[in-house]
């Protein structure tokens, strides 16, 4: 039995635990507010602060893989940790700067920092591998690559004038409207600012799901050397929302709620209607009103602070409500002078007990940690799941927990 530290009580805790625990492992929980987390069962809880670097070795450890579910901006030490005490590291989350600065000391102390190993990051690295080497089976070049994922209100819990409930990360969820993104497309890079990546949204329709619409989401142009792609007219990671979503997070950003600096200040619907050059009955301030942006802020220390005070009362499931997850990977190929598209697309509802955000970022993370301890993903430094043997493991795992995404050859 191997003992594993996790990092984080969040919300997609509880179904990695599961999974952990019945595979045999012992689970040591290290959060900030155990107090917060019931919803964990089969697992020992205990109070820690992840800055504090000294508890997190201490931590780190004990056990003989570290998990961290953290906010992304608290791998670090972790990860540091990790190296020191010579134990594997896991997270779902990108392999950042600050993580990828830890790959030469990581190599050199012979220390595996496996990221980006949930949803998306994560499930969909698996299968856009398997995706490739389906092409290169049939002797087709890849000329475009696409992978896009949302996780939303299944349409009988879409019932507010956003479109959305929250299903991870509140902060991480408005923090993601701040981001930079850039992608290529028709061989040309493009590159939006902070802020900007709701101006130009687009649209898809998902069989079962319906009309999505969808935006850039981070950087996607370093993955055409990941995935060994690079000479691809176009490559896109992208965010799908029910429609509406981006007109609305376009306001939201331009009216400065995204900004963490600025103190919060009371705005009329007419103000903000003249700003945005919109008619005070437009629908996008009819949503902001319903959200509560122009009633008095209540002492949140920011503008983005008070915004996701006021989504985390408003955008909240309710009893028996379910969420939808839907991921879909596709790349274009050429094939004898023949265009093909060949897809995955993975559609996942969740139930009463467990979310399908939770299951399908808990449980890969789990399975990859399994993994590890039996020695079955091996290396040093920082790692991705996107090479063939790691892809097609998980993938099997995936499929044995009733993960499975339709496959498959469509015409363009």
């Amino acid at each position: 039995m191997s003992t594993i530290a996790l990092f984080g009580a969040g919300r997609v805790a509880a179904p990695a635990i599961r999974l952990l625990t019945e595979r045999g492992h012992q689970v040591h929980v290290w959060t900030d507010r155990p107090q917060d987390a019931p919803h964990i069962s089969g697992a020992r809880v205990e109070l820690l602060d992840a800055r504090n670097f000294d508890a997190v070795r201490a931590a780190v450890a004990r056990a003989d893989l570290a998990l961290s579910l953290l906010p992304a901006q608290l791998h670090g030490p972790v990860a540091r940790a990790c190296i020191r005490e010579r134990k594997p590291f896991l997270s779902t989350s990108y392999a950042s700067a600050e993580i990828q600065s830890l790959d030469a000391e990581a190599r050199a102390q012979g220390v595996l920092l496996f990221n980006e190993c949930g949803l998306d990051p994560g499930i969909d690295h698996l299968l856009a591998v398997d995706l490739l080497e389906q092409a290169r089976v049939r002797g087709a070049r890849v000329t475009a690559f696409r992978s896009l994922c949302g996780g939303i209100p299944a349409p009988s819990a879409n019932d507010n004038p956003f479109g959305y409930k929250i299903s991870w990360s509140t902060r991480g969820v408005a923090l993601a409207g701040s981001r930079p993104a850039r992608y290529r497309e028709n061989r040309e890079e493009r590159t939006c600012a902070p802020g900007e990546i709701f101006l130009e949204p687009r649209s898809c329709t998902i069989e079962s799901t319906g009309t999505l619409e969808f935006y850039p989401n981070g950087d996607a142009i370093p993955y055409a050397k990941k995935y060994g792609i690079e000479d691809v007219s176009s490559i896109y990671r992208g965010t799908l929302r029910w429609p509406g979503w981006c007109e609305t997070w376009s306001a939201i950003a331009r009216l400065g709620w995204l900004d963490d600096s600025a103190a919060p200040r009371t705005e009329t619907r007419g103000e903000a209607a003249a700003r945005l050059q919109l008619p005070s009955s437009h629908p996008i301030l009819e949503r902001l009103a319903w959200l509560g942006l122009f009633d008095a802020a209540r002492g949140a220390r920011s503008r983005l602070d008070h915004l996701v005070l006021l989504m985390e009362e408003r955008l909240t499931y309710r009893p028996g409500e379910h969420d939808l997850v839907v991921l879909r990977d596709e790349i274009e190929i050429d094939r004898e002078g023949r265009t093909e598209i060949l897809a995955s697309t993975l559609v996942e509802e969740g139930t009463t007990d467990t979310s399908a955000m939770a299951r399908l970022v808990g449980v890969p993370a789990a399975l990859a940690a399994c993994r590890i301890l039996q020695g079955a993903i091996e290396g040093a430094g920082v790692r991705i799941p996107d090479d063939l043997p790691t892809a097609r493991l998980l993938l099997e795992d995936l499929a044995g927990a009733g993960i499975v995404a339709r496959s498959g050859a469509e015409t363009s």
